[in-house]
């Protein structure tokens, strides 16, 4: 900033008046670095839940953040360099250039309203005067500069782009998969081994006490084919009426408000579906009668549990078991392993006391020969690896017989506990240890996708059917987020990464106890 001169103030006016411009700047850029580094944690609650420790390290986005995340990693911190780099170039050529259009711009304004004797004569042979900006020389020095600026600026980025690519030895290997939650479909079977399998899922009774029973079947319009055939079924055998399954939006209030399809249809009452009722409620609560229950829950009954509340996971199948108890989903899993010689897993979901029903691998084919009887002909795809779309998969180690695996989903908003992020938080973190070389291998199933984190400085494609390498080098620990960048489908924003960074002697006790 030019200092003001007192003295003489008439024959510098013009270097005053740059002076006080000066100091103006200076104060707006004084007072817009202090709101940038204080808004975030006056404003933290729009980001983070209450009681959050903010005073950490900028390893996720905050409100009104123009800068980087802190780095990571090695490539990181080329990355912050080259940019500030690159960024003194940009400003000492932003400054000659304006210089010079602000030169001009005074000149023939200011000039051409207030000129001199000496500035007629100018005027008067401007033509001659204009030839002056053709030049040999000027045009060979405005050539070869920013072809000279162009080169100190190559330098350095493709060394950087070449470090990136670096050969190494890794001691880790993780392998980054995105798939999809694809549903199970129907097929057609006795109404009592229909309705055990839709009530272990998502189906739910209505008691009116002396009238009788009936029950509800409700599906997201991702899943109206399943319910419409499921319609089918119940209107063929005279369960229900001639009226198709209603639509209805549901609102959830999200950056807004968004609006969500369903599909519903309700049953006849009948006081004879008290029975099937009492297997599964008492007091209005939904519970398991777990005797009565395993006389109906046959091949069939199976068939329509998978279908209603099922998801590839992996290469097995997850099954909702939210509603029941540790005591009732034992007896489910001890009971699939007795009577299909399925071997399953009781996995713990991010919900407090909850927990779900994993099929495992070893068992697909199995499973497929049980339930391809009832599946629906648009269905036959339980023996084929499923698409993978809006989640992160993620395996440890470099063959089968040493593997870790697990799928990471978004924690809605509903379910974060204080100090957890939104759109952020998931419930399995990928675990990585801190000063170790790791080989990310990358794929999709269906679609591109981006595995995306800022601290880390990757940006790296998933493409369906092809294996994308790169190698990540961690140097503190912490937590660290990212999100998917190509945009994939409907729910590409609800695509959160959350990476773990720790000591190497606890690497293994957090990835196999998690």
């Amino acid at each position: 900033m030019p200092r003001r001169i007192g003295d003489y103030p008439d024959a510098y006016i013009g270097w005053n008046l740059m002076a006080s411009y000066g100091s103006l700047i200076t104060a707006f850029g004084l007072l817009f670095f202090v709101v940038n580094i204080f808004t975030p944690y006056i404003r933290r609650n729009a980001n983070i839940q209450k009681g959050a420790v903010v005073f950490m390290g900028l390893d996720f986005s905050r409100d009104w953040q123009i800068g980087f995340q802190d780095p990571a990693t090695p490539i990181m911190e080329g990355i912050i360099d080259l940019h500030n780099y690159i960024f003194f170039y940009l400003i000492v050529v932003a400054v000659f250039i304006g210089w010079v259009m602000a030169r001009i711009l005074w000149r023939f304004s200011y000039k051409w309203s207030y000129p001199t004797i000496g500035d007629i004569e100018i005027f008067k042979n401007f033509t001659a005067y204009n030839q002056i900006v053709h030049g040999t020389v000027i045009e060979i020095v405005w050539t070869l500069i920013p072809t000279v600026i162009l080169y100190l600026i190559a330098i350095p980025s493709f060394t950087l782009l070449y470090a990136m690519d670096e050969i190494i030895n890794p001691t880790v290997t993780i392998k980054i998969i995105v798939r999809a939650q694809n549903r199970i479909g129907p097929h057609k079977g006795e109404i009592i081994s229909i309705l055990i399998g839709c009530l272990l899922g998502d189906a739910y009774g209505s008691n009116r006490s002396r009238e009788g029973v009936s029950f509800s079947f409700k599906q997201s319009s991702k899943n109206k084919e399943y319910l419409f055939m499921l319609y089918d079924i119940f209107n063929k055998n005279g369960y229900c009426t001639n009226n198709v399954p209603r639509k209805f939006i549901v609102k959830l209030k999200h950056k807004g408000v968004k609006e969500f399809e369903r599909y519903e249809f309700v049953t006849y009452t009948f006081r004879s579906f008290k029975a099937i009722y009492e297997m599964f409620y008492k007091k209005k609560k939904k519970v398991l009668n777990l005797e009565k229950i395993k006389e109906y829950l046959d091949e069939r009954a199976l068939a329509y549990w998978i279908m209603d509340d099922g998801v590839y996971t992996g290469a097995g199948i997850r099954i909702a078991t939210n509603a029941f108890t540790l005591n009732e989903v034992s007896y489910l899993k001890d009971f699939l392993e007795e009577k299909f010689n399925l071997k399953c897993t009781i996995q713990e979901i991010y919900l407090e006391d909850r927990w779900s029903l994993y099929i495992t691998k070893d068992s697909m084919n199995h499973l497929s020969t049980l339930i391809k009887p009832y599946m629906h002909s648009n269905y036959h795809i339980l023996n084929k690896r499923p698409s993978h779309q809006w989640y992160w998969s993620y395996e440890y180690g470099d063959n089968a017989n040493n593997l870790v695996e697990f799928d990471s989903y978004m924690v809605y908003e509903r379910d974060l506990t204080e100090g957890q992020l939104r759109l952020l938080e998931v419930d399995n973190a990928m675990i990585v240890p801190v000063k170790t070389h790791i080989r990310l291998i990358i794929t999709s199933g269906d679609v591109l996708h981006s595995w995306a984190v800022p601290s880390f400085g990757i940006k790296v494609d998933a493409v369906p059917g092809r294996l994308n390498q790169i190698g990540l080098y961690v140097k503190r620990e912490g937590t660290f987020y990212g999100q998917c960048s190509e945009l994939c489908g409907v729910d590409h924003g609800f695509m959160p990464i959350k990476v773990e960074a720790v000591k190497v002697g606890e690497y293994l006790g957090k990835l196999y106890n998690r």
